[in-house]
């Protein structure tokens, strides 16, 4: 494991305040997360956008499917469940997303979302 993925990971898992999500909310995330291999990477993602009444992912032809932003944000909030309930699945995500954000980190710093 890359010592920054370590870093980003430890400072989100122990930075969150405490606070357990219901089940309703966790549920609706989860669909909309998603796996996205980028060469050898496994990524976790977040769409953006879905189609109701099914809801299945809907891809912007400006925006893609996820960001930056959004994934951030859930990942914070997985955070926060991590530390009520100690769960390898959210784990795996947590990691996922924690790649996803560094893999979308410039050289500069900044970040392309």
């Amino acid at each position: 494991m890359k010592w920054s993925l370590f870093i980003l990971s430890a400072l989100m898992l122990f930075s969150c305040d405490k606070h357990h999500q219901t089940d309703y909310q966790l549920k609706h995330l989860n669909h909309l997360y998603d796996n996205v291999t980028v060469g050898e990477k496994n990524l976790g993602a977040v769409w953006i956008y879905c189609e109701a009444p099914d809801y299945t992912m809907v891809a912007d032809d400006d925006e893609g499917f996820t960001c930056v932003d959004d994934v951030a944000r859930a990942l914070v909030l997985l955070c926060r469940d991590y530390q009520q309930v100690a769960d390898p699945e959210l784990l795996d995500k947590i990691t996922g997303m924690t790649e996803f954000i560094l893999h979308m980190q410039a050289e500069n710093g900044y970040f392309y979302n």
